[in-house]
């Protein structure tokens, strides 16, 4: 959907919104582009923002992480002694509490903890 000046919306299509997106780069030239994104580990998403900043050169990534797990593992090296964590075994569990967790998304291992709990 596409939000209007008087707040109702439109549909319009992937093509329509590419286009637009496309047109308002072009017009954007020499000017300050921001991309805002995770860390970036992976070459090849890496390479494409590299491509991207060559085709417009005022362009900058900026690299934001909300959350991070310094802390926990700080707090779990102080109480415990050891940087190693438990495997949880999700699939054993008859009930899981996860208060301000989120153990199939991102936190630990959230292709093993997955696999479990499945």
């Amino acid at each position: 959907m596409k939000k209007t000046s008087i707040g109702s919306t439109t549909k319009a299509d992937w093509k329509q919104v590419d286009n637009e997106i496309v047109s308002a780069l072009s017009a954007a030239d020499r000017k300050d582009i921001a991309i805002i994104t995770e860390s970036v580990l992976s070459p090849t998403t890496k390479k494409v923002f590299d491509d991207f900043a060559a085709k417009y050169p005022g362009t900058k990534v900026y690299s934001y992480e909300p959350f991070n797990d310094e802390i926990r593992n700080s707090a779990w090296k102080k109480c415990y002694g050891t940087d190693f964590y438990p495997l949880i075994k999700w699939d054993e569990a008859k009930v899981i509490v996860a208060l301000e967790a989120d153990f199939l998304g991102n936190d630990g291992n959230k292709v093993e903890n997955s696999r479990l709990y499945a």
